[in-house]
């Protein structure tokens, strides 16, 4: 089922759509074996996967061709994910060690690990202010922005956790981990819903 819908985008898309199956299934592949041992692109796999290929490879699937909005757009989920995967390492820094894997977690440690998952997920928000500005997004967008205060307040709480995370105290972490996927939800929810009303 899902190799004819791929063979029939190819038929009507053309080759660019096999580039981003290919990637997307190299991302896959590598990922727990190879990607997992190398801090920088273990940040980047996931939202490039979830982000940029799903998002930017849907709209030209759709439509044919590729714009500067799909594409801006499709940071933003990148950011998110990346931030919610770096955040999800945090609990699994010494299994992961033992193991052989080497994230950005297990390098920074906790704290810091946790102050870049939360300068990601403020990234996301200021892509719309700024594409917006240039031209690139629709005023629609901005409609993420009503969940900006809870995505502030899941910043502030990453930037501060206490240093007993460090030793292994997941108790700070836990209620953070489960807003953090309240905002990736629901701003995507807010940014679709925008774009929707912006026709």
């Amino acid at each position: 089922g899902v190799a004819m819908i791929g063979a029939g985008f190819l038929w009507q898309v053309g080759a660019v759509m096999l580039a981003y199956g290919l990637l997307g299934l190299l991302l896959v592949v590598t990922y727990t074996g190879w990607l997992t041992r190398r801090p920088w692109l273990c940040l980047l796999a996931p939202g490039v996967g979830f982000g940029i290929l799903m998002v930017a490879g849907a709209y030209q699937a759709l439509t044919g061709m590729l714009s500067l909005t799909a594409l801006v757009l499709s940071l933003v989920p990148a950011l998110l994910v990346s931030a919610l995967l770096l955040i999800n390492q945090l609990p699994d820094i010494e299994p992961d060690r033992r193991v052989g894997r080497d994230h950005l977690a297990i390098r920074l440690g906790a704290r810091r690990a946790a102050r870049l998952a939360a300068a990601l997920m403020l990234a996301a928000f200021a892509v719309i202010p700024l594409a917006w500005l240039v031209g690139a997004l629709p005023a629609g967008t901005w409609l993420m922005w009503l969940s900006a205060p809870a995505a502030v307040w899941l910043a502030r709480g990453l930037w501060y956790l206490p240093s007993a995370v460090e030793r292994g105290d997941l108790a700070p972490l836990l209620p953070l981990m489960g807003l953090k996927v309240v905002v990736l939800l629901g701003s995507l929810i807010l940014l679709n819903a925008g774009l929707f009303l912006a026709g």
